[in-house]
């Protein structure tokens, strides 16, 4: 993929910003710490971070590590299963954004990211929340729900049940959206979802769909032919598990 794929808008992206929200919590940012970002791309995440902390990146594509490296981020492996054993125990936190979903076998990959942490350090990911009401509501036709690329969706329970299985403390889940945008833009987000709920129900939830088509400035919903893009709605979720002290 080419470098500009994923372009974003680093203010906007929810789990960003959610996650330097949860870091300053936990760490002084003019101390120095360790990170490594799993699923870094070009390490635009890192990079928001203060200069003076030890950056690195698994990423698999290859493209980007220019880029990585000119925002001095030290690449590790393609795959956490990949990592020198040299880089175990080296690591204050590690980020996993996007990228839980694309896991085939969450659990291990879980295990190796943990292995390259400090006693006490913090694994911070972000998902999507297949618990949250557009879910709910939308099924199959959710937005975030890629199926050739994503490969599983967690909810809070089995969220706790992974902490369980990798012995990890679960410190904490927020939900957050995947881009921050206003609130005229999550209004309209919702009206499209429950919208398409409308489109997608049968019997008298049909009629949802009628009844918001007549709202003002909503008529163009009749010609909507593809399930919204509603990012702005609070619809992934921001974990925060510990490695246990020695």
């Amino acid at each position: 993929m080419p470098a500009s794929s994923w372009d974003y808008n680093a203010d906007q992206v929810g789990s960003w910003n959610s996650a330097k929200t949860l870091l300053r919590s936990k760490f002084d940012f003019d101390r120095q710490f360790s990170i490594v970002d799993i699923g870094a791309f070009d390490g635009r995440f890192l990079e928001t971070l203060p200069k003076h902390w030890r950056k690195a990146a698994i990423e698999p594509c290859a493209n980007v590590r220019q880029s990585l490296l000119n925002r001095q981020i030290e690449w590790l492996a393609d795959y956490a299963e990949n990592v020198s054993a040299d880089h175990h125990l080296q690591y204050d936190v590690a980020t996993m954004f996007d990228v839980f979903e694309h896991l085939a076998d969450p659990t291990t990959t879980v295990r190796n990211i943990v292995s390259l942490l400090r006693p006490g350090g913090f694994l911070i990911l972000s998902t999507g929340d297949a618990s949250h009401w557009t879910w709910k509501l939308l099924g199959g036709h959710h937005w975030y729900l890629h199926t050739a690329q994503h490969l599983c969706f967690a909810t809070p329970k089995s969220i706790r049940w992974l902490a369980n299985q990798t012995g990890l403390v679960l410190r904490s889940m927020t939900r957050h959206p995947h881009q921050n945008r206003s609130r005229r833009t999550r209004l309209r987000h919702v009206l499209e979802t429950l919208h398409w709920h409308g489109r997608i129900a049968t019997g008298n939830r049909r009629r949802i769909a009628g009844l918001i088509q007549r709202i003002p400035r909503q008529r163009h919903l009749i010609h909507r032919d593809r399930p919204p893009m509603a990012v702005s709605l609070c619809d992934h979720m921001l974990v925060c598990f510990q490695k246990a002290e020695d």
